[in-house]
C-alpha cells in the first residue's frame, strides 16, 4: 500500500476533506474574538492543518491576527508561528496560545522568520474591502469594534492603490517561499469584492501574480462545464458563449444582467443531474449550489414522498454532491415584460437594397419585389412564422417555399402573406405555397433558419406578447406537431428549435416531457397538460379521459418542481465557467436554478420577507504548492 506522506488522515476523512471542507458552520464567534474585523475560524484552519501536515510539523501564518492558526496549531498537535504587524492583536495571541508570536511586518519576513516550515495558511487582508460602508461597518461601529486593521501606514490593509496592494501581498508569499518545504502547500484565504462600480478579482490575481513561483492546484469555488446551457433572454445560451450584460434568467423568474464572468481551469469530478421532464444531463462542480427541496424515499412502500406533503417544506441550497434521487429541483416560470419592438426587415438581409417611402428592394436586376421597411410582431406574422418553421425552405438563390396537402393551411398561409405583405407574389400548388420573392427568401433563411436542422425562433419572438405566441404555436403544431385526447407531440431535427421552443412552453406554464431520440428531439404532453394546449392551439374536440397520470412534475405559480431522475460522476479537465448576476446572485441552467459564486449566508430562496442579499463574494481558497 503507498505511503500517505501528506497527512494522518485515513481514506474516509481524506475524502470528506476533499468533498465537504468548503461547507464550513463555524461556532459562534466570543467576544475577544469580535476585537478583530477580519477573523477567520479556528475550525476551518483545523481541517487545512490536519490535510495538508502530520503532527509535530511546522505551521507559518504571516497575518497571523489575534492568532486562530496558532490556535488550531494547539489542536492539531502541530507547531506554529505567526507574525503580526499590530501589537494589540499579537498580545490577544498571546493570551490564547503560547506558540510563537513575532510582531513585524510580513514584508521583512525574510528576516523574520528563518525556521523551515511545512505548511504556510493565512488570510491576510482585502485592501481597502474594509474601509467601504456596509451594514456589518455600521454595526461593528455601534458595538465600537474595529472597522479596519490598523492606522498603520505599514499596514497592508491601509493601501488605498490597487495594484500596489496586490503587488505587496505577491512579495510576502514569495519572500516565504524559500523557507517553505519542496513539494509542500500554501493556502491563501480571499475575498473577491466590488469597489464601488469596478469588480476587484483578488484571489485570481494573487494566483496569476504568483503563478511563477508557485503552481496553483486548485480553489475551492463552484462552476460548471462549459458547454451547460444557460436560459437568457434570447433562449439559452452555452455559459461559455455568455457576454458581459446579457440579460439571464435567475431563481426569481426575472431576466438580469451578467456583471461578471468566470473561467478557470479545473482538474476534477464533475457532478452531472438530469431532471424528469426535461431529461437533459447539466454538469457542474460537486461544490455548486442548487435551488432544491428535499423529498424522502419510503424503502417499505418504495415510493417517494408525496408531492403535497413535500411542497410544505422550504427549498434550500444543497451542494451538487449532496442532492439524492428524487430531490425536487426548482425551474422558475420566466416572467417576460413583452417587447413592443417592430421587425426592421432590412437587417437580414446581405444584399444591396434601396429605400424609399418606408419600403426597400434589391439594387440587383430583376429585384420587383417591394417590401415594407419596418413591420409589426402581429399574430398573422407569428403564424406565418410558425408555418415556416415547421414546413418552409427559404435561401437567398430561390424562392420562398412553405409545405402543406391540407387545403386549409395553405389558404391560411396565403391569408397570412397578404396580411402582412400586400401585394406579395404567390402561387399555390396542391402540396405547397411559394413566394417567388428572393429578397424575402433570405430574410426568412436569416430569422427563422434555411433547413430543417438550422430551424430557430428568435429573440424578438420570443419576448413578445403571449397571444402572438400562441399563433406562433398553432403554425408550428400545424407541421410537426400532433395532438389528441391521449397525446400531444412535436418533433424537430433542431436543437436550436427544440430549445427555443420550450422556453415558449415555459412561458406558458407547461413543461414538456422532452425525449433525446436518435432522429430527433420530442417535446410530448399527457394528461392535464393536453387540454391546457389545445386551449391555447384553439383545437377542438380534444377531451382528456384520463387526466390523473403519475405526474413526473409539478408546478406552482412561481415555479416547476422537477424529481431527479440521475446522478452521475465523471473526470473530467478542462475549462469550467460561472457567472456574477446581480441582485438575485443566481441564475438558472437548463434544468433547475443554480447560485453564483456570492455569498448565501442569509439568502432566502425565495427573495421574499426581509432577507438581505449581500454583495459579497464567498472566500475563495487558492491552494498553491511550491
Amino acid at each position: 500500500m503507498r505511503q500517505n506522506k501528506l497527512n494522518d488522515l485515513d481514506s474516509k476523512e481524506w475524502l470528506k476533506f476533499t468533498k465537504t471542507w468548503f461547507v464550513h458552520h463555524p461556532k459562534a464567534r466570543k467576544e475577544t474574538d469580535k476585537l478583530h474585523p477580519a477573523k477567520f475560524p479556528e475550525s476551518l484552519v483545523e481541517q487545512f492543518i490536519s490535510f495538508f501536515t502530520k503532527r509535530g510539523e511546522t505551521v507559518l501564518d504571516p497575518f497571523l491576527g489575534t492568532g486562530s492558526t496558532l490556535v488550531a496549531c494547539d489542536e492539531t498537535g502541530r507547531k506554529g508561528i505567526g507574525v503580526e504587524l499590530a501589537e494589540k492583536y499579537a498580545v490577544i495571541a498571546r493570551k490564547r496560545t503560547k506558540q510563537r508570536v513575532i510582531v513585524g511586518d510580513s514584508l521583512k519576513i525574510d528576516t523574520l522568520v528563518h525556521d523551515t516550515v511545512d505548511f504556510v495558511i493565512t488570510s491576510p487582508p482585502y485592501g481597502p474591502m474594509l474601509n467601504k460602508k456596509g451594514l456589518a461597518q455600521n454595526k461593528r461601529k455601534e458595538e465600537k469594534l474595529d472597522t479596519r486593521y490598523s492606522d498603520d501606514a505599514l499596514d497592508l490593509g491601509n493601501v488605498a492603490d490597487y495594484g500596489l496592494f496586490v503587488d505587496s501581498l505577491c512579495t510576502v508569499f514569495k519572500k516565504i517561499k524559500p523557507l517553505l518545504r519542496e513539494g509542500k502547500y500554501l493556502v491563501i484565504i480571499l475575498q473577491n469584492y466590488r469597489d464601488g462600480k469596478i469588480y476587484r478579482p483578488l484571489a485570481w490575481d494573487v494566483a496569476r501574480g504568483l503563478s511563477q513561483d508557485y503552481m496553483l492546484v486548485g480553489e475551492r469555488i463552484w462552476c460548471f462545464h462549459p458547454e451547460t446551457l444557460i436560459w437568457t433572454s434570447e433562449g439559452v445560451k452555452q455559459i461559455q458563449q455568455i457576454k458581459i450584460n446579457d440579460l439571464v434568467l435567475t431563481h426569481a423568474g426575472t431576466f438580469e444582467p451578467v456583471k461578471q464572468k468566470f473561467k478557470r481551469d479545473y482538474s476534477g469530478p464533475l457532478f452531472g443531474i438530469t431532471v424528469r421532464g426535461l431529461n437533459r444531463s447539466v454538469f457542474c462542480t460537486p461544490e455548486h449550489k442548487i435551488l432544491v427541496i428535499r423529498r424522502k424515499f419510503w424503502k417499505k412502500s418504495h415510493c417517494f414522498e408525496r408531492f403535497k406533503d413535500v411542497i410544505k417544506k422550504k427549498p434550500q441550497w444543497v451542494e451538487a454532491f449532496d442532492l439524492k434521487i428524487g430531490d425536487l429541483l426548482l425551474l422558475p416560470i420566466p416572467h417576460v415584460t413583452p417587447s413592443s419592438l417592430r421587425l426592421n426587415l432590412s437587417l437580414y438581409t446581405s444584399k444591396k437594397i434601396w429605400i424609399s417611402d418606408g419600403f426597400f428592394s434589391t439594387l440587383n436586376k430583376g429585384g420587383q419585389t417591394k417590401l415594407p421597411l419596418e413591420i409589426d410582431i402581429t399574430p398573422d406574422f407569428c403564424r406565418l412564422a410558425g408555418y415556416y418553421i415547421s414546413e418552409g425552405h427559404g435561401s437567398s438563390r430561390a424562392a420562398l417555399s412553405i409545405s402543406s396537402y391540407n387545403k386549409e393551411i395553405r389558404e391560411d398561409i396565403i391569408y397570412c402573406f397578404n396580411q402582412v405583405f400586400p401585394g406579395i407574389h404567390l402561387h399555390e400548388t396542391s402540396k405547397e405555397v411559394l413566394c417567388y420573392s428572393r429578397l424575402l427568401s433570405e430574410i426568412f433563411a436569416n430569422l427563422f433558419g434555411s433547413h430543417a436542422k438550422g430551424k430557430k425562433i428568435p429573440p424578438l419572438l420570443l419576448n413578445t406578447h403571449l397571444n402572438n405566441l400562441a399563433e406562433l404555436l398553432k403554425g408550428l403544431w400545424a407541421g410537426d406537431g400532433c395532438i389528441s385526447s391521449q397525446r400531444a407531440a412535436y418533433k424537430t431535427i433542431s436543437p436550436l428549435l427544440a430549445h427555443s421552443l420550450t422556453f415558449v412552453l415555459l412561458r406558458f406554464k407547461l413543461i414538456p416531457n422532452v425525449q433525446f431520440q436518435t432522429d430527433g428531439i420530442q417535446l410530448s404532453f399527457r394528461g392535464k397538460s393536453i387540454e391546457i394546449l389545445a386551449e391555447i392551439l384553439k383545437t377542438n374536440g380534444i377531451k382528456v379521459l384520463r387526466k390523473k397520470y403519475n405526474n413526473q412534475t409539478w408546478r406552482d405559480a412561481l415555479y416547476f418542481y422537477l424529481p431527479i431522475r440521475k446522478i452521475e460522476e465523471k473526470k473530467y479537465t478542462g475549462s469550467v465557467y460561472n457567472l456574477m448576476i446581480e441582485p438575485h446572485n443566481t441564475y438558472v441552467t437548463y434544468s433547475f436554478s443554480s447560485h453564483n459564486c456570492q455569498d448565501d449566508k442569509t439568502l432566502y430562496p425565495y427573495g421574499m420577507g426581509n432577507a438581505y442579499v449581500p454583495n459579497v463574494h464567498h472566500h475563495i481558497c487558492l491552494i498553491l504548492r511550491k
